[in-house]
């Protein structure tokens, strides 16, 4: 039986990696399925669930860009009918530079993505959950591991992404937010 069937699911970072085989387990067991993605790889992953049979619409987008954000939830609720889930997946890694060698904008690109695009997409979809009194937000925290002797953009500001479940004030309105570790 499909566990999520009706159900309306947003999945960010869904052009490929985790975000794309989310996109087709959420469809795969029910669920209608806004993917999206900054990379046009986005609409190859809409074809892979239509091809299973699933339901899906793509769109490109930044996850770190409000505007985005605001598009891609107005796009949820205008075709799909509403929001019941979404995986705040997109992140970036920066790769393993020196912290001496980092640069500012580096970390200013890392937490845009990484930390601002789950707070933006946290934002945005609340309100909704709240109102209809029910919800899930899943965001991504597991992205990259520090390695020994070395600080790790990425690992960084998805350490700072696995608190903010700790700190929500959603659980008293029936609004599940998890970090995946």
């Amino acid at each position: 039986m499909a566990r999520l069937q009706g159900k309306r699911t947003i999945v960010t970072g869904a052009g490929s990696g985790i975000g794309r085989a989310s996109s087709k387990a959420f469809a795969r067991e029910g669920a209608a399925v806004l993917c999206v993605d900054k990379t046009e790889a986005v609409h190859e992953t809409v074809e892979m669930i239509l091809k299973a049979g699933g339901r899906a619409i793509g769109m490109t987008a930044d996850a770190g860009v409000e505007d985005d954000v605001r598009r891609y939830v107005g796009r949820a609720i205008s075709e799909l009918g509403g929001v019941d889930a979404i995986y705040a997946n997109a992140g970036i890694s920066g790769g393993y530079v020196p912290i001496v060698d980092q640069t500012v904008e580096q970390w200013q690109e890392i937490l845009r993505v990484n930390l601002i695009g789950p707070f933006l997409a946290i934002k945005h979809v609340a309100p909704l959950m709240v109102a209809q009194k029910q919800g899930s937000i899943i965001c991504t925290a597991s992205v990259a591991v520090p390695l020994r002797n070395t600080v790790t953009l990425a690992a960084t500001s998805l350490f700072l992404m696995r608190s903010m479940p700790r700190a929500n004030s959603l659980r008293r309105c029936s609004i599940a937010l998890r970090s995946l570790v």
